[in-house]
């Protein structure tokens, strides 16, 4: 008994098998056989077609993912950053508040290891101090401000 078969493709729902028979021989059943072979290619194609089709899809949405991750990322540290210099714009705004108000009472009682001798020093490094905390102030010359 002659027999043609094409292996593997019983997912792709076409023809697999040709054999003699009774009433037909193989010879006879070339041009079905090529055409069955024709099917599966094509039904080869639309398979890698739709296989290509899903991994552009996947490949989409990973980046989108991906995107949207980086995007919140951003968001928390930029929102992480905003709340830190309003701290910091606080606790300068805190410190020049006390400054003019030991002004006013001009005395000021400092611990000895302070190492500051007169209330005018101590006012003006407290302000320097303020000045470096506040998000206002650029840390350096060549800090740009925003």
């Amino acid at each position: 008994m002659s027999l043609l078969r094409l292996v593997g493709l019983a997912r792709l729902g076409v023809r697999q098998t040709w054999s003699d028979g009774k009433r037909q021989r193989l010879e006879g059943s070339l041009g079905s056989f090529f055409l069955g072979l024709q099917s599966a290619a094509i039904a080869l194609q639309r398979q890698r077609a739709e296989r290509e089709e899903w991994q552009r899809k996947y490949e989409l949405e990973r980046q989108r993912r991906l995107d949207a991750e980086l995007a919140r990322q951003l968001e928390e540290t930029r929102a992480r950053e905003l709340q830190r210099q309003v701290a910091q714009w606080q606790q300068a705004r805190l410190i020049r508040d006390y400054l003019e108000t030991v002004k006013a009472a001009g005395v000021v009682r400092l611990p000895a290891d302070v190492k500051i001798a007169t209330l005018d020093e101590w006012i003006r490094w407290a302000g320097e101090h303020a000045d470096r905390l506040s998000p206002r102030v650029p840390l350096s010359p060549a800090t740009p401000e925003l």
